[in-house]
């Protein structure tokens, strides 16, 4: 069994850690917790770092993490960055951008956290 520790860094981004095997429940509940304290007008910079994930979800799983995020939140203002330096994790990590695109139009994939949040903290919302 796996976590996923979330923490709001300086910068303002809110940081997804994935470690271990997470199983749909635990990810959908990470997800609801990045909206828990997010207004609607709020700019959201999110950081899925997948680097310590050791299991992943499968299409149909991204799917419905993806049609998730679009029942809480129809229209995000803000951006999203996966961490993904294996080939197993850009992957899924790719599905996952693909299955965002009509949420957050602003996802991008990359293979290390420096590249990530520098494209995060180019966004200008506010």
């Amino acid at each position: 069994m796996g976590m996923v520790r979330r923490t709001k860094m300086a910068s303002g981004i809110v940081k997804l850690e994935v470690n271990g095997a997470v199983d749909l429940d635990e990810g959908l509940s990470a997800i609801s917790s990045v909206y828990a304290d997010v207004g609607e007008s709020s700019f959201l910079r999110t950081l899925v770092d997948l680097t310590n994930a050791t299991s992943f979800p499968d299409p149909t799983q991204t799917r419905a993490l993806a049609a998730f995020v679009e029942r809480k939140r129809p229209k995000i203002a803000g951006r999203a960055a996966f961490v993904a330096p294996t080939d197993a994790a850009f992957g899924v990590a790719r599905m996952a951008e693909a299955n965002l695109q009509s949420t957050i139009p602003e996802t991008k994939v990359f293979r290390n956290s420096k590249d990530a949040e520098e494209w995060l903290l180019q966004a200008d919302g506010c």
